[in-house]
């Protein structure tokens, strides 16, 4: 299975990718060469956004996370797109490459989040591609926009693990908010009390550590944990991404 979480902060987002199968690069400046399959979590930045990828990780060998670069890649020229565009870009680079292949149970989903401008609200859209199993069956894959505060996307969607781990944070934001700061919303309960992404990561790590923990035997049996891919995203600036990260 597949993990990945977006986390809002004050000034940004942090989201996070698991990677059971990935392994360590030999060349540590080049992680992100390695374990092209197992890639979750590509990133572009105009606009300042991270594409979070689950479920089928090829189609007829061309890996998604390939697949899902090289639409990025297109869609930042020669203008700024907007994340909307950005989504329907990979939504329809996979649409594609569905219906090229032959039929499968597998499906692929997508989390495509980020910033339109430099003072532009956070936006999240999920892309959801179905099996091609029968007839064409694919004519309606188009992101979906949803509400940018509580994302997590699993394999799949809906999943014991993701909703264990984001209970973590939730109990964690109570005790947050315990404090009277003010910053805590109730329609927000995935983010940490309106912390800044320098003391939120180490705290949202801490949590992740936590779960892992004390739920060895639940990652275990779901397939979730290994070496991590994090990324700190900033509205108008390039999202800073760190491979092999050692969560769980």
């Amino acid at each position: 299975m597949t993990l990945t979480l977006v986390l809002g902060a004050s000034d940004g987002f942090l989201a996070v990718a698991d990677g059971l199968r990935t392994r360590q690069a030999s060349d540590p400046t080049r992680p992100e060469i390695l374990c092209v399959s197992d890639r979750k979590l590509e990133t572009i930045s105009r606009p300042s956004a991270v594409v979070l990828s689950s479920g089928r990780a090829t189609y007829e060998g061309q890996h998604v996370s390939r697949l899902i670069r090289a639409a990025l890649d297109a869609a930042q020229e020669p203008q700024r797109p907007s994340v909307e565009a950005v989504a329907h870009a990979c939504a329809e680079r996979l649409h594609v490459a569905a219906r090229e292949t032959t039929p499968s149970t597998l499906n692929a989903q997508l989390l495509v989040v980020g910033y339109g401008g430099d003072i532009s609200p956070v936006e999240a859209y999920r892309v959801d591609v179905p099996p091609r199993d029968f007839g064409d069956g694919l004519s309606s894959v188009r992101p979906e926009r949803i509400d940018p505060e509580v994302p997590v996307v699993a394999n799949p969607c809906e999943t014991d693990t993701g909703g264990l781990v984001l209970a973590e944070f939730n109990v964690h934001n109570d005790l947050i908010d315990e404090g009277g700061d003010g910053a805590f919303s109730a329609g927000a309960p995935y983010r940490f009390a309106g912390l800044p992404l320098e003391e939120l990561r180490p705290a949202a790590t801490e949590r992740i550590r936590e779960w892992f923990r004390t739920n060895a035997e639940i990652a275990r049996r779901e397939g979730v944990g290994g070496l991590w891919t994090v990324a700190e995203v900033r509205p108008g600036e390039t999202p800073h991404v760190e491979y092999g990260v050692e969560l769980s």
